[in-house]
């Protein structure tokens, strides 16, 4: 088959850390990494990219663990043989632990599978700069996620140890003469 009609099928992952909705509560997080994952993916059909029909979605999960359902499900794709490429927005969609994150390249590597994040174009590959950039990006996303639970501890911290005043609106009102 002609290198310009092979098919790659594209596994769209998606991660939400908390199960907030929006105001409408009908589209989340992982709805909207989805569409620009989709037509990321519309862009490149002239390349025989098109989407695999499976959604590989985790809301509510943390990136600071694989055990997740999507995830898992999105491996098992990938041991079948039944994915070509994993798209994501971000790369801190798939993990926020770099010890993960060589695991995840190492198999990615082996299998092989692309990996492409939508958000800044980047795609992985065997080349070291294409290797550099993503271990930077691993690693600052296991920063953000260190700082995210030292602020969150600091908020909790802080809300405990506040003495709890009681605000009345009323004396806030202007008085009327």
């Amino acid at each position: 088959q002609d290198a310009s009609q092979r098919r790659v099928r594209c596994a769209i992952y998606t991660r939400q850390s908390s199960k907030r909705r929006t105001s409408s509560d009908s589209f989340t997080s992982c709805d909207a990494q989805k569409d620009a994952c989709k037509s990321f993916i519309a862009s490149r059909t002239n390349e025989g990219w098109v989407a695999i029909n499976d959604d590989f979605d985790d809301q509510g999960s943390s990136g600071k663990s694989l055990d997740r359902p999507g995830f898992i499900k999105l491996l098992n794709r990938i041991c079948e043989r039944k994915v070509d490429c994993v798209v994501v927005h971000r790369l801190d969609r798939l993990t926020r632990n770099l010890s993960d994150w060589a695991s995840i390249r190492m198999l990615f590597e082996t299998v092989p599978i692309k990996l492409v994040v939508v958000r800044g174009d980047l795609h992985l590959d065997s080349s070291p700069f294409s290797k550099l950039q993503f271990q930077t990006l691993a690693i600052v996303s296991e920063f953000e996620r260190e700082m995210i639970v030292e602020r969150v501890a600091h908020a909790h911290a802080t809300h405990r140890d506040a003495p709890q005043a009681e605000f009345h609106l009323a004396t806030h009102l202007p008085q009327s003469q």
